[in-house]
């Protein structure tokens, strides 16, 4: 990889630069060196939602450099998951009679408040975010599943 790929920001499509970080080989030949660009894109993506929805990202290669001509490939999907967490990160809100509470912590999103209850006390359920990010230079593997038809 040589950006970074967030479930956060990526959209179905969206393309990203990579590039091979052994040589591809064909029967023994070396058809693209190592340190060749590729293309890749987004097969699917999920942001992380409330709660449960993780966040997910499915990427696939589309073409491939070979000597400044762009070579189509269809390769495997790689398919990453944002991690979940096993217990709730729970804040305690100060909350006015009568009245829910809003708050959050900055790592995530209010999910409820205590509506109705009494001075200096309630508690609120806040999440944090379960995106998932394909780091810079993150080893990713692909295999063909068409053969490749080079010229020459």
């Amino acid at each position: 990889m040589r950006s970074p790929l967030s479930s956060a920001t990526a959209s179905p499509g969206e393309h990203f630069e990579a590039m091979l970080q052994e040589p591809l080989a064909i029967d023994g030949k070396i058809i693209a060196p190592s340190g060749a660009n590729v293309i890749g894109q987004v097969v699917a993506v999920r942001h992380s939602g409330k709660l449960h929805e993780l966040g997910y990202l499915r990427i696939t290669l589309v073409s491939l450099d070979l000597n400044g001509q762009p070579v189509s490939l269809s390769t495997s999907s790689f398919f990453v998951q944002g991690a979940s967490y096993k217990k709730p990160n729970w804040a305690l809100i100060g909350a006015g009679a009568s009245s829910g509470a809003l708050a959050s912590d900055g790592k995530g999103a209010l999910i409820g408040g205590a509506a109705g209850a009494g001075p200096g006390t309630g508690a609120a359920l806040t999440t944090r975010k379960k995106d998932v990010v394909i780091e810079v230079e993150r080893h990713v593997t692909f295999r063909l599943t068409q053969p490749l038809v080079t010229h020459g």
